[in-house]
């Protein structure tokens, strides 16, 4: 079934083109979006960055690495069209650098 949606990109801070790149994209199509952050906040200020634009009732989040795949978007909707609230996954298998992406500067003990 065909849904009516919107993508939302989140620029944070990227030191290569992607902002202006992203611009000229959203230029063609009204369901695209970008917010562009003054640095990077990490993961989960883009993600409510994206969060506080959404219009749609339904909604799945995406990072640039990847690790949400399209093929599994029918599966979780599905499931809200049987009557659930909420639809949930995760990456059983990751394909990133799980354990060296953007990790919090260690803090000396004194």
């Amino acid at each position: 079934m065909a849904r009516p949606y919107e993508i939302i990109f989140v620029d944070d801070a990227s030191t290569d083109r992607s902002f202006e790149l992203l611009a000229n994209l959203v230029e063609t199509d009204p369901r695209l979006k970008v917010i562009r952050l003054r640095r990077n906040f990490g993961q989960t200020a883009a993600l409510s960055a994206a969060s506080t634009k959404l219009k749609a009732r339904l909604s799945s989040r995406w990072t640039a690495t990847c690790n949400t795949i399209r093929a599994d978007i029918p599966a979780l909707l599905a499931k809200i069209d049987e009557g659930y609230d909420i639809a949930s996954g995760w990456r059983k298998d990751r394909v990133d650098r799980a354990v060296t992406a953007r990790s919090p500067p260690a803090s000396p003990i004194g």
